[in-house]
């Protein structure tokens, strides 16, 4: 399918999602509760996105699995917690402690398994953009920024039918700047434990793999949820020892995997200056060039540049893979080498054509 045609798709999916969802707070909370509600929420996003989609800037993932990734967090994992919560609640009412039981216990776990069937999803059928651990986090990344998006509507709404727009402000800058990456962060790992399980064979040790990392995930958000009843020392007692460490980890991975494929890339790549070369990894360069491409030139364009960032990594890659086969001279591999040479022929024609007009802003 058109992978235009699909964006619009989704695009449509989402809109019709967030207009309902927008109606049905503005009915039961108030005209004003709703569209309040749907302002702030999205308003973060402009900042999450470009910076979490920019965590693997040199083989940037498809829009449209993105896209996919994100509307289905805030569409089918938010309708999954939502009524999984409720029935959850319903099913523990006469419990005394039922109250901590639901949110310390079985929402996070509801929660995560809703977000996490998103990701297996694209698993499963897009197995192939799989091919590192920050692309696992990406995509969870953004499985668990959709269903972050529209709890926080509701959060937003009921805060503002309740207490007004002072106390939903402190709610806003709670839930979308410092806790903005909580519901993200918890996906992401999981994300990771996807990516992880290729890289074994036994299936005791794939399934123990997603097992912890689905264990640590809820763990994480259970701590959150019990200490938001708790004092301000027990709540930065979880933010300061697990959020940000964890936060950090992932900043810390993909700051060694981009840098691995920097230095290979300057290794193979002699066709650029030091300037070029610049612009072409810097991770502030690409979401400057990409987003005016994208404002000045349209989508096409975009897509013309994010091909020829993607074009230079692969060719930085074949080269590096015909340095190991001539080094090592390992029989049986002449067929793959040959192959190999002739991809290198047709990336290095297709970079000499596009070079000068992506460096200096005319692809059109």
């Amino acid at each position: 399918m058109n992978e235009v045609v699909t964006l619009k798709r989704l695009f449509i999916t989402f809109i019709c999602f967030l207009f309902l969802h927008t109606l049905a707070l503005s009915l039961s909370l108030g005209f004003i509760a709703g569209v309040l509600s749907a302002v702030l929420a999205i308003f973060p996003l402009f900042v999450l996105i470009p910076l979490i989609a920019r965590l693997d800037p040199f083989e940037e993932e498809p829009i449209k699995f993105l896209v996919f990734a994100f509307v289905f967090g805030s569409v089918s994992a938010y309708l999954i917690s939502y009524f999984g919560n409720m029935m959850a609640g319903e099913a523990v009412s006469h419990l005394v402690y039922r109250d901590m039981l639901t949110s310390n216990v079985l929402a996070p776990i509801i929660e995560e398994i809703a977000k996490f069937h998103v990701v297996v999803i694209l698993f499963i059928f897009v197995r192939k953009e799989f091919n590192n651990v920050i692309d696992g986090i990406i995509y969870g990344l953004f499985a668990g920024l959709g269903l972050a998006f529209s709890e926080n509507m509701l959060y937003y709404s009921q805060e503002y039918s309740h207490s007004g727009f002072s106390a939903t402000f402190d709610v806003f800058v709670l839930r979308g700047f410092i806790m903005a990456m909580f519901h993200p962060l918890c996906t992401g790992i999981l994300g990771a434990s996807l990516f992880l399980t290729t890289k074994f064979k036994s299936i005791i040790i794939k399934i123990l793999l997603v097992v912890s990392a689905f264990i640590f995930a809820t763990v994480l958000h259970g701590l959150w949820n019990f200490t938001n009843g708790l004092s301000n020392l027990a709540m930065n007692g979880v933010y300061f020892g697990l959020y940000v460490p964890t936060v950090f980890c992932i900043i810390a991975i993909s700051v060694y995997h981009n840098n691995i494929i920097k230095k290979m890339m300057k290794k193979q790549l002699h066709e650029f200056s030091d300037k070029e070369f610049k612009t072409l990894t810097s991770i502030f360069s690409t979401i400057y060039m990409s987003l005016t491409t994208l404002i000045k030139y349209g989508y096409k364009a975009y897509l013309a540049r994010k091909k020829f960032r993607e074009v230079a990594y692969k060719l930085a890659s074949l080269r590096q893979k015909c340095y190991k086969y001539e080094c090592n001279n390992i029989e049986g591999l002449q067929e793959a080498y040959c192959k190999c040479r002739y991809h290198i022929a047709v990336l290095e024609s297709f970079v000499e054509q596009n070079s000068k007009n992506f460096f200096i802003g005319e692809i059109k």
